[in-house]
């Protein structure tokens, strides 16, 4: 967790079920939250509890923005798996090419990106 500027920032890898059925690696995200906006996302948890949270933090039109960035379309079989290296806050000191109007931002990067 990295929190820069009054954002809390996690990355995550993302799989998703490819057209052959099969689960594949398909990018990561970098989400970023207001701090203290939604405390559940600020402590650590579980693979099965980081489903969870992020289905009530992701609206439908998240999710239809992150498929847009990684050219694919994420079905059932999606995972986030949160990455624990701060490699990232180069990344967060950067302007976000995505921000949604209750404030979050995000980085998205295809596995062929």
């Amino acid at each position: 967790m990295i929190i820069h500027d009054g954002f809390v920032y996690r990355r995550f890898g993302i799989t998703a079920e490819g057209h052959s059925g099969r689960v594949e690696m398909a990018g990561n995200v970098i989400i970023g939250l207001l701090q203290g906006q939604f405390p559940e996302f600020e402590r650590e948890h579980t693979v099965e509890d980081w489903q969870r949270i992020l289905c009530r933090i992701l609206t439908p039109n998240d999710l239809w923005k992150l498929n847009q960035q990684l050219a694919r379309t994420m079905r059932g079989r999606t995972y986030f798996f949160l990455q624990t290296t701060p490699d990232y806050e180069t990344t967060v000191e950067t302007q976000p090419p995505h921000k949604t109007e209750s404030g979050k931002r995000f980085w998205v990067e295809g596995q062929d990106g």
